[in-house]
């Protein structure tokens, strides 16, 4: 099955909203790229949860692969500045951070390829 991927600004349907909110966020961890890019950011180890609150963030884009969650990127203001906010992208179901990096707070996505998600129908 090839990947889907939808995005708030394209399409997000309250179904896969619902799914994502169900996943347990308790146990988070991050891979050594993950921490060497957040790093490299400015971001300090204790602006990386281990556990999370889904309301905190905003859920930008979810990636699924036959109808099921496997991967979430997700942004919040940062602790220090919050015109800057951190974005977290997590696999699923093994709770991994694969990569984190700093985007401005005002950043409206003019480079956003809506092609690359699924459409409304």
């Amino acid at each position: 099955m090839q990947p889907r991927e939808y995005h708030k600004d394209v399409f997000l349907p309250p179904s896969l909203v619902a799914a994502v909110a169900a996943i347990d966020f308790s146990m988070i961890h991050y891979s050594r790229h993950a921490l060497v890019a957040a790093a490299e950011d400015g971001v300090q180890a204790h602006e990386l949860p281990h556990s999370l609150t889904l309301a905190d963030w905003t859920l930008v884009k979810v990636e699924t692969v036959a109808g099921r969650v496997r991967g979430l990127l997700l942004r919040r203001p940062r602790p220090v500045n919050p015109r800057l906010h951190i974005v977290i992208a997590i696999a699923v179901p093994d709770m991994v951070v694969r990569t984190v990096w700093v985007n401005r707070a005002n950043d409206n996505h003019r480079s956003l390829d809506r092609t690359k998600y699924v459409q409304a129908p």
